[in-house]
């Protein structure tokens, strides 16, 4: 009977040694899961950042480009303005007179007829 009873107490000691093994292990694998899970979110958040600044590099970059094409867009506007005032400046004198000489022509050869 002793040997029975070793026995018993030899695999009781063994049930609860790999039962404590289990909970260890289990207790690792949570703490590695937690890792994991800690170490992937700081990846997508490092990721997320990243693609953020892009994002931010790339409209201060759309927004200069379009800033100067407005500028552009404005200097050239402002020149063809400047441009036709000048030859409105010089012809109009010219056209005010063909017009004063078609007019007066016209009202000599309505005056004779």
């Amino acid at each position: 009977m002793a040997t029975l009873q070793e026995s018993l107490a030899v695999l009781l000691g063994a049930d609860n040694e790999a039962r404590r093994m289990v909970d260890e292990a289990r207790i690792e694998a949570d703490g590695l899961m937690h890792s994991a899970r800690v170490r992937f979110a700081e990846v997508r958040k490092d990721r997320m950042d990243a693609t953020q600044e892009q994002s931010k590099s790339l409209m201060e970059s759309v927004l200069a480009s379009a800033k100067a094409e407005a500028e552009q867009i404005l200097t050239s506007g402002k020149e063809e303005r400047e441009r036709t005032v000048r030859r409105f400046e010089e012809n109009a004198d010219m056209v005010i007179a063909s017009l004063k000489a078609d007019l007066v022509e016209r009202i000599l050869s309505g005056a004779t007829q």
